[in-house]
């Protein structure tokens, strides 16, 4: 099985500078060992369409004031929202105008709905594939970024 949820939790990192330049930053972390999307679809489907109903009169190049938050926070470290958009912020514009969220799966589906609906970015990982402890620091650029595509 891997690591558990629990000693996934207990394992992240955040660099206290994070907290120091940025002081109402929240991170909110949820793991959960021995999910069943199988037994979630109909959940999801109820969520999705709330999402969807939540941005289904919206014009994409209309900031939510609450996206544009984020939008701030990006452009705080140096980030233009034409670069890099946080989740939610691609969910909303891609979604908006009564075009709906993009269907990935379950669980993606879920939390990318609930991301929508409440205008935060939400991200997901499956911990049995997860390697090594999440760490939340500010990036210097020489880091290395991978990825599962192509393998």
């Amino acid at each position: 099985m891997g690591v558990t949820a629990r000693e996934w939790i207990s394992s992240v990192e955040i660099d206290p500078a994070i907290g120091r330049e940025w002081p109402t930053y929240a991170v909110v972390l949820v793991a959960a060992d021995g999910l069943r999307p199988e037994l979630l679809g109909e959940v999801t489907d109820r969520l999705v369409t709330a999402a969807d109903a939540s941005v289904a009169d919206e014009d994409p190049d209309v900031i939510d004031p609450h996206v544009g938050l984020w939008r701030e926070a990006f452009r705080g470290f140096g980030v233009a929202p034409r670069v890099a958009r946080s989740s939610v912020d691609a969910l909303v514009r891609r979604s908006a105008g009564g075009k709906g969220l993009p269907r990935l799966g379950t669980l993606v589906d879920l939390y990318n709905a609930v991301s929508v609906i409440h205008r935060v970015p939400i991200g997901g990982e499956d911990l049995a594939k997860y390697v090594g402890s999440a760490r939340l620091v500010r990036e210097t650029g020489s880091e290395a970024f991978h990825t599962t595509a192509d393998g």
